[in-house]
């Protein structure tokens, strides 16, 4: 198991992680957020070319920011949650005006139930 910590993570965390035979991957970090790039080069090293994330809405939108995702699986199901205070799927900075927004292309749908997949690649 390979664990990214943020350099300012506390040594008792550090020994803990380590106590269950977590392979301890420091990277710089800014703001709490560890440098994406420098784990996705640490990862390259190590010949790991695919990465599933399965996250919240600043960890994406920080992939997002810094142009870190080639391919996007998202599942629409048929619910409404809303409100003012929702967290959205997808943090960041976002767009000003939909015409920047990111383009996927070589779309898919598939459907799961009463849930859908798209999926499909960003458009460079």
């Amino acid at each position: 198991m390979l664990l990214a910590l943020g350099k300012l993570a506390k040594p008792e965390e550090k020994a803990t992680f380590a106590q269950i035979g977590a392979e301890l991957l420091e990277l710089s970090s800014a703001g709490g957020l560890v440098d994406l790039k420098g784990l996705l080069e640490a990862l390259g090293e190590r010949e790991i070319t695919n990465v599933l994330v399965e996250s919240g809405g600043t960890l994406l939108g920080s992939l997002f920011d810094n142009g870190l995702i080639d391919k996007v699986i998202a599942f629409i199901a048929p619910i409404i949650i809303g409100g003012k205070e929702a967290k959205t799927a997808v943090g960041g900075k976002g767009v000003d005006k939909v015409v920047d927004s990111l383009k996927l292309e070589c779309v898919s749908v598939e459907k799961f139930g009463d849930d859908l997949m798209v999926s499909g690649y960003i458009k460079e």
